[in-house]
C-alpha cells in the first residue's frame, strides 16, 4: 500500500511539474483522476518495478534503477515515462550514449513534454554537446518543444540561443514575457555599454534599455567605484521600486558589507535569496557576500555554510 501511495504521489508531482511554459490548465480533480486512471492501466508487476526504479534512482543505485526500468520497458515498450526515467538513470550512471537514446525515445513520443526535453538537453550538456548534435532526430517543428527549448536556454543563461529560438515563434503573453526577460538579461550582461558613447554615458540610467536592465547596469558601475554611499542610496531606491528583483538586494547588501554593517547586510541578502530563481552567477555573488557578512559577525559556521553553496564555473 505504501508503494502504491508513493507512486501515486510521484505521478501527481510529474503532472504538476510538466510544462513550465505551457502546462495544461485542468482542474485539480481532473489531474487526480488522471493519475488514478494511470495506475489502473498497468499491472502490479509494472507498478512494483517502476516504484523500485524510482527508489533506487533516488538513492543513486543507478544499476538497480536501470534494471527495474528495463523490466518496465519489457512490459510497456512504448511507455515514454519509462524511457525518460531510464534516460535519467543512465545519465546518473554516466552511461551517456544509453541516456541519449532513451531521452530521444521519450521526446519523440511526447514532443511537448518540458522535462523530456530538459533531460535530453542535460544529457548532451554532460558530454559537452548541444542539441545541434541531434537536430535531425527530434521534432523541431513542434512549437511547444521550441517554446520549452527557449525557456531551457534562458534558465541555462544561454540568452543568445534563447532569443534565436524565440524569434522563430509566434508570440503569446508567456513567450513575450520570456523574450523580454531574455533581452533584459542580455542588456545586463553587456558591461561594455557602460563606457561606450559620449562622456555622459554610464553616469545614470540608460533610457535605451528597459528600466530594470538600466538600473542593474548602474549598480554594476557603482560597485566598480568607491562611492558606497551612492550605491547604498540607489540600490535602496531600486529595491523600493522593484521589490522582487534579487539583484538590487545583492547590490544593497554589497554596499552594507563594504561599510561593515554586517548585520543589516546578511538580513537583506537572505531576503534577496527568497526572490532568486535560476540565476547561478547571482546566487554565487550573494553567497559570497553572505559569507563575508557572517565572517564580519564572527559566525564562521554560517559563513562556511554559504561558501559551500557556491557552484564552481560561474
Amino acid at each position: 500500500m505504501k508503494k502504491m501511495r508513493f507512486l501515486w504521489i510521484f505521478l501527481l508531482g510529474s503532472v504538476a511539474l510538466h510544462g513550465v511554459l505551457y502546462a495544461q490548465e485542468a482542474p485539480g480533480l481532473e489531474v487526480e483522476e488522471s493519475a488514478a486512471v494511470f495506475l489502473e492501466d498497468y499491472s502490479d508487476t509494472f507498478q512494483e518495478q517502476f516504484f523500485e526504479g524510482l527508489k533506487q534512482k533516488g538513492i543513486q543505485n543507478y544499476d538497480r534503477a536501470i534494471n527495474a526500468f528495463l523490466e518496465c520497458k519489457q512490459l510497456e515498450p512504448e511507455n515514454s515515462a519509462v524511457a525518460h526515467e531510464l534516460a535519467k538513470a543512465y545519465l546518473g550512471d554516466k552511461k551517456y550514449q544509453q541516456a541519449l537514446e532513451s531521452a530521444l525515445v521519450a521526446i519523440n513520443t511526447v514532443p511537448d513534454n518540458y522535462w523530456y526535453l530538459h533531460t535530453l538537453y542535460e544529457t548532451l550538456r554532460a558530454q559537452g554537446n548541444t542539441l545541434d548534435l541531434v537536430a535531425e532526430r527530434i521534432p523541431n517543428e513542434n512549437s511547444s518543444l521550441q517554446a520549452h527549448l527557449a525557456d531551457i536556454y534562458f534558465k541555462a543563461q544561454k540568452y543568445e540561443e534563447a532569443l534565436a529560438v524565440l524569434k522563430g515563434l509566434k508570440k503569446d503573453d508567456l513567450l513575450q514575457h520570456l523574450q523580454d526577460k531574455v533581452k533584459d538579461s542580455l542588456a545586463a550582461r553587456a558591461p561594455a555599454l557602460i563606457t561606450q558613447g559620449d562622456g555622459n554615458k554610464g553616469n545614470g540610467p540608460d533610457p535605451a534599455l528597459s528600466p530594470v536592465a538600466s538600473l542593474k547596469m548602474e549598480m554594476a558601475r557603482l560597485m566598480d567605484t568607491s562611492d558606497r554611499a551612492s550605491l547604498l542610496e540607489r540600490s535602496g531606491e531600486a529595491m523600493d521600486t522593484y521589490p522582487l528583483q534579487p539583484y538590487f538586494y545583492y547590490a544593497h547588501g554589497y554596499a552594507l558589507n563594504s561599510m561593515q554593517r554586517y548585520g543589516e547586510a546578511v538580513e537583506l541578502l537572505e531576503t534577496g535569496l527568497d526572490y532568486l530563481i535560476n540565476d547561478v552567477p547571482l546566487a554565487n555573488d550573494i553567497y559570497r557576500e553572505l559569507a563575508k557578512g557572517y565572517t564580519g559577525l564572527s559566525k564562521l559556521e554560517r559563513a562556511n555554510e554559504y561558501l559551500s553553496k557556491i557552484k564552481p564555473g560561474f
